[in-house]
């Protein structure tokens, strides 16, 4: 296996016309996913060197590669970069190589007057404009192709979140241990599953209320709990009010707390009826039906 293809983006970039590139220090840029990798001179057109840039990316932690290739395919500049933090001005230089040197054809560089580099590009994870970092779960992990820790959740639209298995079988007595994908139903849409994914691996997303619902409804499908409980204590300290939705919601997901502390916001037993009269109270749990009972005779 090549050291590119550990990498979820790799290849190999081929620039013609090198040369001709060299005289008017205008290379050309060849996408990388959302990234590029283009050549630059350094030093007073002594020095040239492969460098892979995003331009509009916030600050992200990353893995790169890059290796010139001579004409018969063997290495010859090769650079490695492992977990490197990027701030959004910033990219990956690859090894600095002589201009001299890589245009004089005896030395087999130039194929033809092309210069070829490959390349494995990796992204770990994001910081948003919130300031908070994200998992990349748009991508298959680093060495995915010999170490067994992912696992997929697939959407009817081809797309596919990457997960860590060990976090996902951890945090799910649910899911069956000797799977490694599942398909996730259609009536959850695929940004709520994303935000779910990210909070069940411990990153501590801020929301609306809306969205912590959602997500709990996610998290209570998949068996998630830790997740549920922690979109029930960023509700409860929203103060979101009461009302039918929001009950049968605490209900479905066996929000106990937070059934107990939108309870606690009824004033009257005719708005307790109301509620209730449209729930399906049946497959309570015996802890919210006990809230309810207690908050019957408070009334």
């Amino acid at each position: 296996m090549s050291e590119r293809s550990k990498y979820s983006l790799n290849g190999v970039y081929r620039c013609e016309n090198f040369a001709q590139h060299v005289e008017n220090d205008d290379f050309p840029r060849f996408p990388i996913g959302s990234a590029y990798i283009k050549f630059r001179i350094e030093d007073y057109e002594s020095w040239v060197y492969p460098f892979i840039f995003h331009h509009s990316h916030p600050n992200i932690q990353i893995r790169v590669c890059s290796n010139i290739l001579k004409n018969d395919g063997s290495s010859a500049f090769e650079r490695e970069f492992g977990h490197t933090y990027l701030e959004s001005n910033e990219g990956c230089c690859g090894e600095y190589m002589a201009l001299e040197k890589l245009l004089d054809e005896k030395n087999g560089y130039l194929d033809d007057g092309a210069l070829t580099v490959e390349y494995g590009f990796q992204v770990e994870s994001e910081q948003g404009e919130d300031g908070i970092w994200r998992f990349n779960f748009h991508d298959k992990f680093f060495e995915w192709q010999t170490k067994d820790y992912m696992f997929e959740f697939t959407f009817r639209r081809a797309r596919t979140v990457f997960s860590h298995k060990q976090i996902i079988k951890l945090h799910s007595p649910t899911l069956d241990g000797n799977k490694d994908s599942m398909r996730v139903p259609t009536f959850f849409d695929s940004n709520t599953f994303f935000m779910c994914a990210q909070i069940t691996h411990g990153v501590r997303l801020q929301m609306d209320d809306k969205d912590y619902r959602n997500v709990a409804r996610v998290a209570f499908h998949f068996g998630f709990f830790n997740t549920v409980r922690y979109c029930e204590r960023q509700l409860i300290v929203m103060e979101v009010t009461s009302n039918t939705e929001h009950v049968g919601m605490a209900l479905k997901c066996n929000m106990r707390c937070y059934l107990v502390h939108l309870l606690k916001q009824i004033e009257t037993k005719k708005q307790l009826i109301n509620i209730l009269s449209i729930l399906d109270l049946e497959n309570m749990s015996s802890e919210s039906m006990k809230a309810i009972v207690a908050k019957i005779f408070s009334l």
